[in-house]
């Protein structure tokens, strides 16, 4: 999914726009991953209102709420999957292509039109192109930066999100800071930026954690409450929706869906050990130690976000053009870079 929203995102952008605009777009389509969580939970209290009955008298109807749950969650994927399909690739990716073409063409002296359809980009070529490019530490550091943080806020994150009914046991309430923040983060990226977007409200939401770790008074007071609302604020604000638009921004051409990629995977391992651990982790250090931890993992975050390069207010071609052109290695395809954005 993270992959598909990039392609889409940038599926309507021209060479050297303002990248402002091209962030909000982004933005925009990666929210609608609230409305989905906020959709699914809708449906699933339709579908327990309507078998209630049934449940009442035979609890393993309950079966089929989820089954008819899961089912219905087809349909959108089938949909996604059939617009993707639909969508051409972008503009950047085919002016990269026909550069390369054109290069080629001249260094075998055939014609371009012969060269394209004799090309063939395998896996073992992106292999080589991804390894060149990230050779030098100067760009090992962003995608280590990138994936890093997303691994790390997923810790924070789904450790609390998948983990509700322990860690809303102490105040008995759901919260409603998720999709607000998620919406104000859309505007956020070129007003403050994106590593002081990042990085600020990770701190935030650090300090938030640490403040209900060391909470000893265990009561659904408005403190405690507001408390909760403003650290889901905070993540979703900064974090939930920079995590994924940084790793768009920040990579060349030809080795941004991969790179990209590889964040969003380090998510979701990120994702795992949260759903495997914390109840035991709860148990043996309790919640308030769990807590604790995540705002360690949340402070961790911030920091690495420090080696991301800041890309606001800057052009597409500002932005590839001097990391293209100086540290890639004119070799095959790879030379287009020096031409891409």
């Amino acid at each position: 999914m993270p992959v598909s929203r990039l392609s889409h995102g940038f599926s309507t952008f021209r060479r050297a726009q303002y990248r402002g605009d091209q962030s909000s777009t982004i933005l925009l389509i990666f929210s609608n991953n609230s409305l989905e969580s906020m959709t699914a939970s809708i449906v699933l209290v339709i579908l327990l209102a309507a078998f209630k009955g049934a449940i009442a008298r035979d609890i393993n109807h309950l079966e089929w709420v989820w089954r008819l749950l899961l089912g219905l969650g087809i349909i959108p994927a089938a949909c996604t999957l059939y617009v993707r399909w639909r969508i051409q690739e972008t503009k950047a990716y085919g002016e990269c292509e026909d550069n390369e073409f054109t290069i080629t063409a001249r260094a075998t002296d055939r014609p371009t039109d012969v060269v394209k359809r004799s090309s063939g980009r395998n896996y073992m070529v992106q292999v080589r192109e991804f390894r060149k490019y990230f050779s030098d530490w100067k760009h090992a550091r962003v995608p280590f930066a990138t994936t890093a943080s997303w691994f790390l806020y997923d810790i924070a994150s789904y450790g609390i999100s998948l983990n509700q009914s322990i860690a809303l046991e102490d105040i008995r309430f759901a919260g409603a800071g998720w999709v607000p923040g998620v919406y104000m983060g859309v505007f956020l990226p070129d007003l403050i930026g994106r590593r002081a977007q990042h990085c600020g409200t990770c701190v935030l939401a650090c300090v938030f954690f640490a403040i209900w770790a060391g909470v000893s008074d265990i009561s659904s007071s408005g403190g405690l409450i507001a408390l909760f609302t403003l650290s889901q604020f905070a993540l979703a604000c900064g974090p939930s929706v920079t995590t994924f638009l940084i790793p768009a921004e920040v990579f060349p051409t030809r080795v941004r869906g991969t790179a990209h990629g590889i964040s969003a995977a380090s998510g979701k391992a990120g994702a795992l050990l949260p759903a495997y651990s914390f109840a035991t982790a709860t148990k043996q250090i309790g919640l308030r130690g769990v807590l604790g931890l995540l705002s360690g993992v949340l402070s961790l975050v911030a920091l690495v976000t420090l080696l991301i390069p800041e890309p606001k207010g800057k052009t597409l071609d500002e932005i590839e053009t001097p990391l293209s052109a100086h540290h890639l290695p004119c070799e095959g395809a790879i030379c287009c870079l020096a031409g891409c954005w």
